[in-house]
């Protein structure tokens, strides 16, 4: 299996692990409007395009410090990635790891998280950035 992000090219930020991660740090606000402007649509059989569910996941994202793409944006392929934040606490870009989804099954995304969480929090302290998220 082979996936291949396109520089320059837009996705769906909300089915991808990293762009999740990513509106995770806006505002409710901010994201309202995100999801106002470019909608939820349907991918796979497993994007999440109801609202409701997408904030939902948002809030996990929020209290875990990282987020799932389940196969959300290709089938058979699962995401896990985290923030990286500036020295403002904002967060710049994100750090992911995917793979097919039998070998990022669902019960290893737990420490495939804290493992990419740990890697984004460390990226953010060699650039001076800040986050209160723990380690």
């Amino acid at each position: 299996m082979r996936m291949v992000a396109q520089l320059g090219k837009p996705g769906a930020s909300h089915a991808s692990g990293v762009g999740k991660a990513l509106l995770s740090a806006l505002s409710d606000t901010e994201l309202d409007a995100v999801v106002q402007a470019h909608g939820l649509p349907q991918l796979t059989a497993h994007t999440l395009i109801e609202r409701e569910t997408f904030q939902r996941e948002i809030e996990r994202v929020r209290q875990t410090g990282y987020a799932v793409d389940d196969e959300e944006q290709l089938l058979g392929m699962r995401c896990v990635a985290a923030n990286v934040f500036d020295e403002t606490g904002a967060a710049v870009a994100a750090v992911s790891i995917s793979g097919p989804s039998v070998r990022l099954a669902p019960e290893r995304v737990p420490s495939i998280g804290d493992a990419v969480r740990a890697a984004a929090a460390d990226i953010t302290r060699k650039i001076g950035g800040q986050t209160d998220r723990p380690d």
